[in-house]
């Protein structure tokens, strides 16, 4: 990893309010797909923003055969447009 991105990736992580842009896209997944996962966790990209990723914990329906529901958050921008742009490649990367 470059200096230059430890130096970004630190930014955004310690100051938020520097780069305080964000996109979110939440995913309903089919009945019966799901994903194992516990809690938050984050991935690693090659750009210089944070991706998170959470599971929600309540029933998108009162039902018991319910769909998961994902949020996905995209952040660590310095405008709007670019992390609408983001917004839009995550999205389409998860579908």
């Amino acid at each position: 990893m470059s200096k230059r991105r430890k130096t970004e990736l630190g930014v955004i992580s310690n100051a938020p309010n520097r780069r305080p842009y964000a996109s979110r896209v939440v995913v309903l997944l089919e009945e019966d797909l799901s994903y194992g996962f516990d809690g938050e966790f984050c991935l690693l990209s090659d750009g210089d923003f944070i991706i998170r990723i959470r599971p929600e914990k309540r029933k998108v329906y009162e039902t018991e055969c319910s769909p998961q529901r994902l949020t996905a958050t995209i952040e660590g921008f310095a405008s709007a447009s670019e992390a609408e742009k983001m917004g839009l490649k995550l999205s389409l990367g998860l579908l």
